[in-house]
């Protein structure tokens, strides 16, 4: 996938994976849009509304946020805690961020896809979170399987878009390679 403007990646960003299972059964995805959630979409097998969709072993659910970390985490709220109260999906064994991102170094090219082995906040107080290592690379080795090429990043979220040259430094300054507006508030 390539994305439309300077300086965006496609991101497959993997922040929290609960139990380190082997085989992940329920999977929720995250996405601030409908077209970033749409190349998952288009591979996930079809259900009934009322039933996640498929993808390999997986039971998936794909959520919308909209953009920025409020609704980012709005969303997150909610969906987590509606899937802990069903009995439909139930608590998901990963969670997945994918969409856009903004690459802060130049060793990215433009249309790169990443996933994120640790996400930062712009915010000071907020600690590093890590990902999964095992869920992290589980997403790399699929989309190799599949012939994307893929390298792991450091991503940070921030509460706006970085849109000059000297905030995108500022933000690689903090060791990120890319900018996003959702991930850690997931």
């Amino acid at each position: 996938k390539r994305a439309g403007s300077a300086g965006r990646k496609l991101k497959e960003n993997v922040c929290v994976n609960r139990g380190e299972k082997s085989a992940m059964s329920l999977v929720y995805i995250f996405a601030a849009s409908a077209m970033e959630v749409e190349p998952v979409r288009k591979i996930a097998a079809a259900t009934d509304s009322h039933s996640p969709a498929r993808c390999g072993a997986n039971d998936v659910v794909f959520f919308v946020s909209g953009m920025g970390p409020v609704n980012a985490e709005n969303k997150a709220k909610a969906a987590l805690l509606a899937g802990m109260e069903s009995s439909v999906t139930g608590t998901p064994d990963a969670v997945l961020v994918i969409g856009l991102c903004g690459g802060l170094t130049e060793s990215l090219p433009e249309g790169k896809v990443v996933a994120y082995t640790t996400c930062k906040s712009t915010e000071a107080a907020k600690p590093v979170l890590s990902c999964s290592q095992q869920t992290v690379d589980a997403v790399v080795n699929l989309l190799k399987s599949s012939g994307i090429d893929c390298d792991c990043a450091v991503g940070i979220t921030s509460q706006r878009i970085a849109t000059n040259r000297q905030e995108r430094l500022a933000l690689a300054k903090s060791g990120a390679e890319v900018v996003d507006m959702e991930s850690y508030s997931i």
